[in-house]
């Protein structure tokens, strides 16, 4: 199990994170949306779709703000990042598959206008 946290593999000392930026917003439904944005594993940047969806929100235990729910999806292959490696299994498949799903669960916490400082 060391061997997923080796510098070649996302998640590893190589890639600890990945970022995505936003670029476009395009409503579906009103809970759904389709964000087009670039997606960086670290050293290569990518455009990619997240399919998104709000799943809810509620008022924050600890903070007392409103807090929103979403859900996003999308399937990059990582070798158009820059994660290569791989290894033979003794059938002669590959260890890992070369596509990777990517769902990242996000929590957007309201901030009123009073409280950015002057900021818009």
């Amino acid at each position: 199990m060391s061997r997923l946290i080796d510098p070649d593999l996302v998640g590893g000392k190589g890639h600890p994170t990945i970022n995505f930026k936003c670029t476009r917003v395009e409503a579906v439904e009103p809970t759904q949306w389709k964000l087009t944005g670039d997606l960086t594993i670290p050293g290569v940047t990518r455009p990619v779709l997240l399919d998104t969806r709000y799943c809810g929100q509620a008022k924050h235990p600890f903070s007392g703000k409103i807090a929103a729910a979403f859900r996003a999806e999308t399937a990059i292959d990582r070798r158009d990042f820059g994660v290569t490696w791989n290894a033979a299994m003794d059938t002669g498949g590959a260890y890992l598959g070369e596509r990777m799903q990517i769902s990242p669960a996000i929590m957007a916490i309201r901030q009123d206008s009073d409280e950015s400082g002057g900021r818009p």
